[in-house]
């Protein structure tokens, strides 16, 4: 189903970069199976799942639409289409979400690097109808109206309806409902046992970081065959849109745990029960309804997994960011996060170039790029020695350049621009990021802020290294650096 989405979808977004996930949920909304999508998509989902089923009388035969945050939307362009259904008796639900285009806001692509209020962020959508009862698509562009591309995004929501039909299709055919029903509860009740192996063998710890100032606290520890997951202490809410909804630190939470299984669990919501979760409210972890989000969702919740990785001791920091740009004009938008370094663990260097923990998404190819929008691709390579020194080294960041060849406005909202993601057990930090523009051959160095842009314009973005593990050997020396390629 995942696949049809992609093929039928109109946006480089959803289409190239493949930024998108689909999954199946049982009749009370729990995640029992997915493809390896996006992280920070499917852990939420059930969530917003569960609302559409607890406040939507009869749902079932009918598309619907969500991406508020406070119903387990992780930030405003990502839109969730939802298709519950009745087999045999039993309910079902399958769920697609997706990265769009626009959804409105401030700057295009709906990422506004220093929103405070979720209206500055774009359109919100609660249980919106997208089909009439019969299964025929309202006029979805006057549904999405608030976008700046709405027959774009009309398009992909098209796409993610025809992907949820074909799902439901596919599942029919594997038997009768009773028998589905017990497959999936068989499945979820495997969750508590994966917890329990982990349990045994995981020794309590703790970690903490600052987002821009606001404390980010994760202390996790067995208690007999559960684990405690307690985001006591955090702080918050940040006042700017790096707040992370419920829903993403869930998302989080699930990665994590199907991480560390290490073996072949599938990424289910049945891991959760054997978790006791604390988050405290109005944080930085549960913002009010109108907190910005856009940051949460990609910046917050990669930090989120570092701290876990780092209380549990098995990894050291990534690069902790998804270097998220946009880039849009008249009629047009481009949203692009770029890879980095991992941290390194014990037996093992970090990798390059990679999207770590919460995006699982791709670079789009040069040729899209050039031919579907008004940007040239300059340069896109690896920032070599950018991975932080240690027995094992962490891995390298990228550099990625493009030149403007129409009027825009850019954006960029991104982590690790002042300090490097940290090793551990001696390992040394990661070069930091940076993003700059060029104009008339001057280089500037650029916060990110929205900015606009001439053809002939470049903007460079550089992403972090990983930190390393490990004190390095004595004749090797630290060779992160926190100084950006000149831009080509």
């Amino acid at each position: 189903a995942g696949e049809h989405l992609r093929r039928a979808a109109r946006s480089v977004s959803v289409r190239d970069r493949r930024d998108f996930s689909f999954a199946v949920f049982d009749g009370q909304g729990r995640l029992v199976a997915n493809a390896p999508h996006v992280p920070v998509h499917l852990g939420a989902m059930g969530e917003t799942v569960r609302d559409l089923l607890t406040h939507a009388p009869d749902p079932e035969g009918r598309a619907w639409l969500t991406n508020d945050p406070a119903a387990g939307g992780s930030h405003l362009p990502d839109l969730t289409v939802m298709t519950p259904f009745v087999h045999d008796g039993v309910r079902f639900v399958v769920a697609s979400r997706a990265h769009h285009a626009d959804v409105g806001g401030s700057t295009p692509g709906s990422m506004p690097p220093f929103a405070a209020h979720r209206d500055e962020e774009g359109a919100v959508w609660r249980r919106v109808p997208l089909t009439d009862p019969d299964g025929r698509p309202r006029d979805l562009a006057a549904v999405v109206a608030p976008s700046r591309q709405p027959e774009v995004v009309a398009d992909d929501l098209r796409a993610q309806i025809a992907a949820n039909a074909f799902a439901i299709e596919a599942l029919v055919k594997l038997g009768p409902g009773a028998l589905l029903a017990r497959r999936m509860a068989q499945r979820l009740a495997t969750g508590p046992h994966v917890v329990a192996r982990l349990a045994a063998r995981l020794r309590p710890g703790r970690a903490a970081t600052l987002i821009d100032g606001v404390p980010l606290v994760v202390a996790v520890r067995p208690e007999g065959h559960r684990l405690v997951v307690d985001l006591t202490g955090t702080g918050g809410p940040h006042p700017g849109n790096r707040n992370a909804p419920k829903g993403v630190v869930r998302a989080v939470l699930l990665y994590v745990l199907r991480v560390l299984a290490a073996d072949d669990t599938p990424l289910h919501e049945g891991l959760l029960d054997g978790v006791t979760l604390r988050i405290p409210p109005n944080s930085l972890v549960d913002p009010p309804d109108d907190a910005a989000v856009a940051g949460g969702n990609v910046e917050t919740s990669q930090a989120l997994a570092d701290l876990m990785m780092a209380a549990l001791d098995v990894r050291a920091a990534g690069q902790g960011t998804m270097n998220n740009l946009t880039i849009g004009g008249e009629g047009w938008s481009l949203y692009e996060t770029l890879g980095g370094g991992s941290g390194a663990r014990e037996g093992a260097d970090g990798l390059s170039g990679l999207q770590v923990h919460m995006t699982n998404t791709h670079a789009t190819d040069p040729e899209i790029v050039e031919r579907r929008l008004p940007l040239r691709l300059k340069r896109f390579a690896l920032r070599r020695d950018t991975g932080g020194a240690g027995r094992w080294r962490g891995g390298d960041g990228v550099v990625r350049t493009w030149e403007l060849l129409a009027p825009a406005t850019a954006a960029c909202l991104a982590s690790r621009r002042d300090t490097g993601a940290p090793g551990a057990h001696g390992g040394g930090s990661g070069g930091v990021g940076a993003q700059h523009l060029r104009r008339s051959g001057t280089t500037i160095a650029w916060d990110g802020a929205p900015v606009r842009l001439s053809p002939g314009d470049l903007v460079e973005v550089c992403s972090p290294g990983g930190g390393g593990w490990g004190a390095p050997p004595a004749e090797a020396q630290p060779t992160g650096y926190a100084t950006p390629v000149e831009p080509t």
